[in-house]
């Protein structure tokens, strides 16, 4: 069933870490358009914004309206045990010490206000129903804006979603040809040393955004690797497969042969694909990534699949909004 995949993206897995080494300097393709993924925003403590070694704490988000981020909930969230690995609490973060960035291309361009800026959070608020310990669905946050950001198409707009589930389904489920379906992630360039993962470095990508071509792959690939998705001092349980398929989990892998790969760092980014509802091409939002290699494992030479949560599980949040996308303070929940 999967032997497609030796064309659509297990060649990454072959890669060569010398030629990977000579081509970190000339990651140019990876990089995104102005008008591409407009939705996509970074998510970053304060204090820690230009220290790199802290990356493991930076995220990405999209926006679904003018106030809130459809985030991952470690975006969102930590967790405490209060007995050794045996009572996780999860807590959320505070606000009042992370960001949110969006632009065109490079966060810190000089740009209209309009195009590229920040704000600051008032309220992050993890899906109730989210663990951190175990990898289930709903791995969901939201983000609550200070101050709104308006939309400035083609720059900056919405997460594209299909709000008939109906539809999400349609695509969700389509794993059998999923292969022949465009998909992609919008996320941030950030950096690092390939050769020393103790000591990160600018590289040309940083703080731009990128994209990456993705495509699904067995759910046994991310099994195999899951325990690069964990804290080393943390006990994280990958989920049965009855559970897999009840959270419409999908393992994905990226498709480039040369640098691209996916990593902690990109958790909250959303996938989305091409849909051709009505004769037309059109992305859809399919997923968010909720679990990917930590930022000891992350290796161009070497890019490990990821965990992406599907979107249905995100439902009370955009069909909640969506009557109130290009207001300027809509409610979580219709009265």
């Amino acid at each position: 069933m999967y032997d497609w995949l030796l064309d659509w993206g297990v060649k990454t897995t072959t890669r060569n870490p010398e030629e990977v080494s000579k081509l970190i300097p000339y990651m140019g393709y990876n990089f995104a358009g102005a008008s591409e993924f407009p939705w996509v925003v970074d998510i970053r403590p304060i204090e820690d914004e230009f220290n790199y070694k802290e990356q493991s704490d930076f995220g990405v988000g999209n926006l679904i309206s003018s106030r809130y981020v459809l985030t991952g909930c470690s975006v969102v969230a930590d967790y405490r045990f209060l007995v050794p690995k045996l009572v996780p609490i999860m807590i959320v973060k505070n606000k009042d010490k992370y960001k949110v960035m969006f632009a065109p291309t490079f966060l810190y361009a000089k740009d209209s206000p309009l195009r590229l800026g920040t704000r600051y959070i008032h309220r992050m608020s993890p899906h109730p129903d989210c663990d951190l310990v175990y990898l289930m669905g709903y791995h969901y946050g939201i983000i609550e804006l200070e101050r709104a950001v308006i939309p400035s198409p083609p720059f900056v707009s919405y997460l594209p979603i299909h709000y008939d589930p109906i539809e999400v389904n349609h695509w969700i489920y389509r794993t059998n040809d999923f292969h022949w379906i465009q998909c992609a992630i919008g996320s941030w360039g950030r950096a690092y040393n390939l050769n020393d993962k103790n000591k990160f470095v600018p590289n040309m990508l940083t703080n731009y955004k990128v994209k990456y071509q993705v495509r699904i792959a067995p759910v046994n690939y991310c099994r195999k690797v899951f325990q690069t998705y964990c804290h080393p001092k943390d006990d994280c349980q990958f989920p049965e497969q009855k559970n897999i398929n009840v959270y419409a989990m999908r393992c994905m892998q990226v498709i480039d042969e040369k640098t691209a790969h996916v990593c902690h760092h990109d958790r909250g980014a959303a996938v989305v694909c091409r849909s051709t509802t009505n004769q037309e091409s059109i992305w859809t939002a399919v997923g968010i990534v909720s679990w990917a290699a930590r930022e000891e494992h992350c290796d161009p030479a070497d890019p490990k699949p990821f965990l992406v949560d599907t979107i249905m599980a995100a439902t009370i949040y955009y069909q909640n909004l969506s009557p109130y996308r290009y207001f300027d303070k809509p409610n979580l929940v219709k009265t």
